[in-house]
């Protein structure tokens, strides 16, 4: 959605289906997006990654992805991130060793349930990329 939301013109800029939601608001220097699932859910489900109404080669591009990810799997932030590349976009994806869907951010999957770990040094990994990035 960071992705989506930061650079599709066609739906969230002046004009798009969406623009109520951001008028006035500024394309974003810099984005950062958690995982980057664009192509397959664990269901099965696949989606394309549609590039066609993204603009604002200017952001910078920030992809952070856990390597033990099972719901949004590490190929596809690496296929987001070449993809983003390949039509002129600053993109470098950082992949968090031992990294999974919940302990990005500071939670960890016990019997099915999301149980919350604000010590895991993986959610501080990925805070301190993102203030990185900021900076």
């Amino acid at each position: 959605m960071a992705v989506l939301g930061g650079l599709n013109e066609a739906v969230y800029g002046p004009g798009g289906t969406y623009d109520q939601c951001f008028d006035g608001a500024p394309r974003p220097d810099v984005l950062v997006s958690v995982t980057a699932c664009y192509f397959e859910s664990p269901d099965g489900g696949r989606y394309p990654f549609e590039i066609a109404g993204y603009s604002n080669l200017d952001a910078d591009l920030v992809i952070i992805a856990g390597s033990d990810d099972d719901v949004c799997e590490l190929w596809q932030s690496q296929d987001t991130t070449e993809t983003l590349q390949s039509i002129g976009y600053n993109t470098v994806l950082h992949e968090i060793a031992g990294g999974d869907h919940a302990n990005v951010v500071f939670y960890e999957v016990i019997n099915g349930d999301w149980v919350e770990r604000p010590d895991d040094p993986v959610g501080h990994e990925v805070v301190q990329l993102t203030i990185d990035a900021a900076r």
